[in-house]
């Protein structure tokens, strides 16, 4: 059985994409709304300069959201959000171009994008970045800047950096071994719901 839990210890090497409040998913089994309506209202409020409608809009193509797939119009009006200052807009860019996704991929855009989201303070594209340094394909590896950043996301309660930061310290690979630490980041984890790090917790005390 311990084994089995321990092939279930594994680093969530996702990244993570920042989503939207979108106003259909209140009332996704409702036949009244108008997709179409609600969609054309985003646009027109886009296309007059609001970033939060830009992202959105941007975030619609990316994940075909009622709307065909278009990496391109994703990458569009996430760059006309993100220049404004958008954080899930910078975040999300920033991952497009790290992860070649739709688009030609170029760490540079993407570590440039998602250091104006870091810069802002936001916990996802913090987890990101630790993420980026860790896995070292489109950064050099540094394992002081994944702890860091991780830290940071961790500290603002983003749950995938909490477990992964309790799963660094119970490994001590990268940083010294310290099950203190761990544990205190696997409960803040757990606490909202995530399933590895309550089998952490269950290993630890033992």
């Amino acid at each position: 059985m311990k084994i089995y839990y321990l092939l279930l210890l594994i680093l969530i090497s996702h990244s993570g994409i920042a989503q939207s409040t979108s106003i259909w998913i209140q009332f996704e089994n409702s036949p009244k709304i108008n997709y179409k309506k609600i969609i054309a209202s985003t646009k027109k409020s886009a296309e007059q300069g609001e970033p939060e409608s830009q992202f959105q809009l941007g975030l619609y193509y990316f994940n075909g959201e009622k709307v065909v797939k278009d990496y391109l119009k994703a990458e569009f009006w996430y760059k006309k959000s993100a220049v404004q200052g958008n954080v899930k807009a910078q975040n999300n860019l920033s991952l497009m171009y790290f992860n070649g996704e739709g688009v030609e991929k170029n760490s540079s855009n993407g570590f440039y994008w998602i250091n104006k989201a870091v810069d802002q303070g936001f916990d996802i594209a913090q987890y990101n970045l630790g993420l980026e340094y860790l896995n070292g394909e489109n950064l050099q590896n540094d394992s002081k800047k994944v702890v860091n950043w991780m830290q940071k996301s961790a500290e603002q309660g983003y749950s995938p950096a909490q477990y992964n930061l309790a799963l660094i310290y119970y490994r001590g690979k990268i940083v010294p071994k310290d099950l203190e630490k761990a544990a205190f980041w696997a409960r803040k984890a757990a606490a909202k719901g995530d399933y590895q790090a309550k089998i952490m917790l269950h290993l630890l005390r033992k």
